[in-house]
């Protein structure tokens, strides 16, 4: 997911800080399943953003829908790097059942 990408790549947080951040998510798109719903000009933010940022989101013109924490809806993201040591770092997304595990 490109925000957790961001998160790591831009703002230096460790895969598992960068997946627990909080979400936003376009509705304007059709979902992937059947019916592919789609509610245009729609921004779904995880409630952890706070009451400033969806001010702020709607005097830009957004509609917002505040979502509960760390809402399933939002994806579920596990991933692995390779640090410059060679170490690999793991997260995983507290959204759904997950674990990151290393031998």
């Amino acid at each position: 997911m490109l925000q957790v990408a961001i998160n790591v790549l831009d703002f230096g947080m460790n895969v598992q800080q960068a997946i627990e951040y909080p979400r936003v998510i376009s509705a304007s798109f059709p979902e992937s399943f059947f019916p592919h719903a789609a509610l245009p000009g729609l921004l779904q933010v995880e409630g952890r953003f706070g009451e400033a940022t969806v001010a702020a989101l709607d005097d830009l013109g957004h509609r917002v829908r505040v979502m509960p924490d760390f809402w399933r809806g939002a994806c579920t993201v596990c991933a692995v790097r390779r640090l410059e040591t060679g170490a690999l770092e793991g997260g995983a997304d507290p959204r759904r059942d997950a674990a990151a595990a290393g031998w």
